[in-house]
């Protein structure tokens, strides 16, 4: 079995060539981490108010007009505040950060 730098080493050539094509890249790190695709199947009926829905159009606009209206549904259902939300956040801080450019080697390396 290889050492994991040697492999990390034999993989920036093949990332060179994918990098700038992200599901190449990702197929990449999922093979060398031996990561499987599972595909989890759907139902193919759905009950709605006692009806049973089985057309794919038809179980769309039920998701659709479910994860539309949730929020309101939500809202409505939450008292109103009596203090103004920054209330609760603690003090602002002064102090910045940054975050760098990350590439497909630099998660490859975290994953070991």
């Amino acid at each position: 079995m290889k050492h994991p730098s040697d492999l990390i080493e034999s993989l920036l050539g093949i990332v060179g060539t994918v990098r700038y094509d992200i599901r190449k890249t990702l197929s990449l790190l999922k093979s060398a981490i031996n990561k499987q695709n599972y595909k989890t199947k759907l139902p193919e009926l759905f009950s709605d108010n006692q009806r049973t829905i089985s057309h794919k159009a038809d179980i769309a606009n039920i998701f659709n007009n479910y994860f539309s209206n949730i929020s309101q549904k939500i809202t409505e259902s939450v008292p109103p505040a009596d203090q103004h939300f920054s209330n609760y956040l603690p003090e602002r801080s002064n102090q910045n950060i940054f975050l760098g450019p990350v590439t497909p080697v630099d998660i490859f390396k975290i994953e070991q």
